[in-house]
């Protein structure tokens, strides 16, 4: 019984999809200007990463190809000041910063060393095994792949996310990319070049 609820769900989703590829005279594929914002966690910690690039997107062959040509990650310095030092409390959640020359705690702004930005670049390619996973009404695409980052950390990495594309050449997506000393889980969202061109 269930199998058959499984095969007319999936007649359903496929026929949605051919209809909404019918009504716009479009798959979605083509070339997207992306970027995105999510939590990047290194062998330094945690930090916020931006990528900024561009996702290529063939529906005929399953694939999606992506090249961040700036991926930044946004992480909190160390303070440089001797004199000022961060020390545990009682609560395990929170560190104090102790000021070493009045030997009493202070403000924990002084225990900061500002922001560090670490530039890199990365690229992947990635297989769609589920062309069609309905979210919010809307068709998305679930895929898998590998990719490498050049710097900071330099490493390989695997790729699991989901891209949603629609009519009007935006879209958005989420994506987890896991490598040695490297996690990064972050939503994205784009423009269709076309979309961009036409406009100018």
């Amino acid at each position: 019984m269930s199998l058959i609820v499984v095969i007319l769900s999936l007649a359903v989703v496929l026929k949605a999809e051919a209809q909404l590829v019918q009504e716009t005279g479009s798959d979605g594929s083509g070339v997207y200007g992306t970027v995105g914002v999510g939590i990047a966690n290194i062998d330094r910690g945690p930090g916020i990463g931006v990528p900024l690039g561009v996702t290529m997107l063939t529906e005929r062959y399953r694939l999606i190809f992506s090249g961040s040509f700036l991926d930044l990650i946004f992480m909190q310095k160390e303070g440089d000041n001797p004199r000022y030092q961060r020390i545990p409390t009682r609560d395990p959640r929170y560190n104090a910063c102790w000021d070493n020359q009045r030997q009493m705690t202070v403000s924990p702004y002084l225990c900061s060393g500002g922001t560090d930005v670490l530039r890199s670049f990365s690229v992947d390619v990635s297989f769609i095994p589920v062309e069609t996973v309905i979210v919010a009404d809307r068709p998305g695409k679930l895929y898998t792949g590998l990719g490498f980052r050049a710097l900071k950390p330099r490493t390989p990495y695997g790729t699991i996310g989901m891209f949603i594309d629609s009519p009007s050449g935006r879209a958005g997506g989420v994506r987890v990319n896991i490598g040695r000393d490297f996690l990064y889980l972050g939503l994205t969202w784009g423009i269709h070049v076309d979309n961009v061109l036409r406009r100018w």
